[in-house]
């Protein structure tokens, strides 16, 4: 069974005991840390901000307005455009229907 050491941070000089070999980026907390798994076989520091976690910080400040925008476009663009669609459609069968009957 082996043992994983921590090869920097607060947490440097421990280890972290699992069974069998960890994937390499799998995350894990240690002494108010995340720490990263390396193709060296360590676990690296990497802040005290999951790296696995995305919010609205980690995305910037255009992220929100671009889901908005999307939002917008699924629910209020789409059924417009789909219900202006089969207006057209519509129409062009009547327009196909009457000039069939006047030949």
């Amino acid at each position: 069974m082996p043992n994983y050491r921590f090869a920097d941070g607060p947490c440097q000089g421990q280890t972290y005991f699992q069974i069998g070999r960890p994937p390499v980026g799998q995350v894990v907390p240690c002494g108010g840390h995340f720490y990263e798994f390396g193709t060296d076989g360590a676990y690296h520091d990497v802040g005290t901000t999951d790296p696995r976690d995305v919010g609205t910080a980690s995305l910037g400040t255009h992220a929100p307005k671009g889901w908005a925008d999307l939002q917008r476009a699924v629910n209020r663009n789409l059924p417009t455009a789909i219900a202006r669609s089969q207006q057209a459609r519509r129409a062009a069968t009547r327009q196909l229907t009457r000039r069939r009957r006047i030949r």
